[in-house]
């Protein structure tokens, strides 16, 4: 389990850095405005809070998510259902500081729960190959 864990941290984090920090980098300095840690040259994320959520991030998926893989295999059920414990996790997030942030952007809602459904899927898969063609 342990590897898996390892490998998911640097899968997540790759591809979270792809979708934040260059295809939707735009988007979200502009959505959040004030509310993004950032200067003129892009997003400035606290280190150890980003660490603390793909560390999160890779427990959930290893102990929640990989057992579904092992259990049922690669297939689109297992692949759903990674989906789906992303799109829960995200909307969990997204939902609670829509209601507790009176500036939180209602745009980035769906496209954040959506990614978080993708990046959970993708992850767990990606991160599945690795680790089975490694170890």
């Amino acid at each position: 389990m342990f590897p898996q864990f390892l490998i998911s941290i640097l899968v997540f984090i790759g591809l979270d850095y792809l979708w934040i920090g260059v295809v939707m980098k735009n988007f979200y300095l502009n959505a959040l405005g004030p509310l993004a840690r950032a200067d003129a040259t892009g997003f400035k994320p606290h280190v150890a809070s980003m660490i603390a959520v793909y560390v999160a991030l890779a427990l959930l998926t290893t102990f929640f998510v990989v057992p579904a893989f092992r259990a049922l295999g690669m297939n689109w059920q297992t692949i759903v259902i990674a989906f789906g414990f992303g799109v829960a996790l995200y909307a969990f997030y997204e939902f609670t500081n829509y209601a507790i942030l009176s500036a939180w952007p209602a745009k980035i809602i769906a496209i954040d729960i959506i990614w978080g459904g993708v990046l959970v899927a993708l992850g767990t898969v990606i991160s599945l190959f690795i680790k089975d063609f490694i170890f």
